[in-house]
């Protein structure tokens, strides 16, 4: 690469286990602990709405049957409303389980507000920290140290990957309330029907087997992707910083071809990362539609209601949602722990000029 060769990389490249990356983690959330708790109980509130709302939908399905097979359901509709409701209480009951369905999504929705109002009240503030203790060490390093890392990467270090790791933080507050709402969906499954929970519980093996395979390579990937952003970062710096000694010799073309083939090799870092990254949506949503046609048609096939299958579908979409977000959790989780990695490569650094322990004050010039 020219120019750029001797800096591209970084000479003291640390490499930290998931078990330590995820150690310190934890230590980096306990000052908003109060936040995380609040959150939890946020999703406590979102995984109640989103597991008993089918079951009120299922059950106006079959009451709205039930009325529509009643051979006097025609004088009951031309009657006024309270005779509807003393003359047919089932009636009552279905709008009471409509209303309450509008009511849990309701819940649902402000539950979803107060946690991501309560996302930004820390998540901030935990990226200005992380920001600030890697400021705060560059300040600390010496001469050398600059030497062997080239100022743009450590540039995108502090301001990109100080950012992919905060959004770890609300991807894992997520997944927790997505486990939460999988779990329960499938205790109602098992509850209402069996032989269709099974039919439903089958596609997880396979796709938890897919995404452990998948998160090796997504965990090299995103390392990958990063280091081709340092990359770029660090070449624009250069080249802007010594734009007049390029001139004098006249190497702005070198200069220009060296860029485009830093530039390029970004380019391929990047498809590779968004090939592996949105490589499940299609997968499972193909995986979705097959449960859904092994539901309904096993389901019809052993005659239960349509109240029943309606929950059913609704439920398959509470269930494979959050396993959707689970697909999505160790690539993304990748990425930013592959930013933290990067963070703590700087967090962990030492000047190796270190000073006297017995030195004295310098009192006057």
């Amino acid at each position: 690469m020219g120019l750029f060769s001797s800096s591209m990389r970084d000479k003291h490249e640390r490499n930290y286990s998931d078990k330590v990356l995820f150690q310190r983690y934890a230590k980096r959330l306990v000052p908003f602990k109060k936040n995380i708790v609040l959150i939890a109980m946020f999703m406590v509130f979102q995984a109640i709405a989103a597991v008993t709302a089918p079951l009120l939908a299922g059950f106006v399905t079959d009451e709205m049957m039930i009325l529509a097979k009643s051979s006097s359901v025609l004088s009951y509709l031309e009657a006024s409303g309270l005779q509807i409701f003393v003359a047919q209480p089932r009636f009552v009951l279905a709008i009471l389980a409509a209303s309450g369905f509008l009511a849990l999504y309701l819940l649902n929705w402000g539950a979803f507000s107060m946690q991501q109002a309560q996302s930004g009240k820390y998540v901030p503030f935990f990226l200005e920290d992380l920001r600030l203790e890697l400021f705060s060490k560059l300040q600390e390093q010496d001469m050398t140290f600059f030497d062997e890392h080239m100022s743009g990467k450590l540039n995108s270090i502090v301001v990109n990957d100080t950012l992919d790791f905060s959004n770890t933080a609300i991807l894992i507050s997520n997944t927790v309330g997505s486990l939460v709402i999988s779990f329960g969906t499938l205790g109602i499954l098992f509850y209402f029907n069996y032989i269709l929970a099974l039919i439903t519980l089958a596609a997880i093996p396979v796709l938890f087997i897919l995404m452990y395979t998948l998160r090796n390579l997504a965990k090299r990937v995103s390392k990958s992707y990063r280091e081709a952003i340092g990359s770029v970062n660090s070449a624009m710096v250069e080249a802007i910083e010594g734009i007049q000694i390029s001139k004098s010799f006249g190497q702005e073309l070198s200069i220009a071809n060296q860029f485009e083939e830093i530039n390029e090799n970004y380019f391929r870092s990047w498809m590779r990362l968004t090939a592996t990254t949105h490589f499940w949506r299609p997968l499972l949503n193909t995986v979705t539609s097959v449960i859904l046609c092994l539901v309904l048609y096993f389901g019809l096939d052993m005659g239960i209601t349509a109240g029943t299958l309606v929950m059913f579908v609704l439920y398959l979409e509470s269930f494979f949602q959050p396993v959707m977000q689970l697909a999505r959790f160790f690539p993304e989780l990748s990425a930013g722990m592959a930013a933290f990695e990067r963070c703590l490569s700087i967090v962990d650094s030492k000047p190796k000029v270190q000073q006297k322990q017995d030195a004295k004050n310098l009192e006057e010039l």
